[in-house]
């Protein structure tokens, strides 16, 4: 079963309000979600996702490619009615038949967690998918202000290691010792993987750098599955953290992706 879980960094002090402000989990006044007399058009609308998907997917031949291809199949093969069925489960119809609810429509996520602690050095406390601050006296949390969080330890932490893999495992310079050896053995058959990067510079940013999946503020919700990975990771730093005041408050999130 593939990880639906991911991090969110909420900025601002009213962090919890903003996180549910993007969450499933916040309910709303009642609306229409869905009209009965689009039922075709939404139907078509899905079957071209998945088509385009496909057509974005470089690799078909894995699990996520075939769930795919099953579920263009599946789109294609049930009539409007029944993917309209499908798309309102949930949802309670009106006389016209239109799909009504009280789910949030502004949301990204649900099951959004903060670990709103202070984490001692000697403890094993931290949140199952998501790593906390490092902070300057040498404990952890996952609510700090900016200028309390030791970046030179969160963003571009031991880049000699990730240099290292890609001399080894890309370049073919022979291990100098045994953690390099030992880099060799477990990446060397990973040639699909370092070729996503361009060169050893991007492989290293994209490795050491500081990114959450997502990142909340008071008036918009932007996430990296909107946007190319690389990017989004290698210049998440400098695009996000460092335009921000320095007494910002930042929180991590733990999130549930949404089905």
């Amino acid at each position: 079963m593939a990880n639906t879980f991911r991090t969110l960094l909420v900025v601002g002090d009213e962090h919890k309000k903003i996180a549910n402000k993007y969450s499933l989990d916040r309910g709303v006044q009642p609306y229409i979600k869905y009209r009965f007399d689009d039922m075709a058009k939404l139907h078509e609308e899905h079957i071209q996702y998945y088509k385009k998907l496909l057509e974005h997917l470089s690799d078909k031949d894995n699990d996520y490619g075939r769930l795919l291809e099953k579920e263009l199949k599946h789109q294609e093969e049930i009539t409007d009615f029944e993917n309209y069925q499908e798309i309102t489960r949930g949802c309670w119809y009106d006389d016209n038949g239109d799909a009504w609810t009280m789910e949030n429509p502004d949301a990204h996520y649900k099951y959004e967690k903060c670990y709103d602690r202070r984490i001692k050095m000697d403890q094993n406390d931290e949140a199952p998918f998501s790593n906390p601050f490092i902070l300057w006296d040498g404990t952890k949390a996952y609510s700090a202000k900016k200028r309390d969080i030791d970046w030179n330890k969160m963003h571009m932490f031991n880049t000699g290691l990730y240099e290292s893999a890609w001399e080894v495992c890309v370049e073919g310079r022979e291990p100098e010792d045994d953690t390099e050896a030992q880099i060799k053995n477990s990446f060397s058959n990973r040639k699909d993987y370092f070729a996503n990067f361009k060169d050893k510079d991007e492989y290293v940013a994209h490795s050491c750098a500081f990114w959450t999946y997502g990142i909340a503020y008071e008036d918009k919700y932007l996430c990296g599955a909107d946007e190319d990975s690389i990017k989004w990771t290698t210049t998440f730093f400098e695009r996000f953290i460092e335009p921000l005041d320095p007494n910002e408050l930042l929180t991590i999130y733990e999130i549930k992706l949404l089905d």
